[in-house]
């Protein structure tokens, strides 16, 4: 199982809770494609037009932080947790 967190009110707007378990996937793409079969609307939230990771989200898998480069072919392990975080910015 894979635990996915996600911003409370981006849970509420897809419907699913801010912290839920999926089976495990080989990557963060098919997991997050499977999230949004559970939830949609989610891919369109967190991905521009062109499948890039909108530029203020910020996904972790544990403690690593997904890069910009490919992020959905980020490979995952059975027990992962995936945090899909807004970033802060500001001064």
């Amino acid at each position: 199982m894979i635990t996915v967190h996600l911003p409370e009110d981006l849970a509420r707007e897809v419907g699913i809770a801010p912290h839920s378990h999926h089976e495990s996937r080989q990557s963060l793409g098919d997991l997050l494609e499977a999230v949004d079969a559970a939830a949609p609307g989610l891919l369109r939230r967190i991905l521009q037009a062109g499948g890039e990771l909108r530029p203020h989200l910020n996904v972790f898998v544990g403690e690593r932080l997904i890069g910009r480069e490919q992020p959905m072919s980020a490979p995952l392990r059975d027990g992962d947790e995936v945090w899909l975080l807004r970033a802060v910015s500001g001064g």
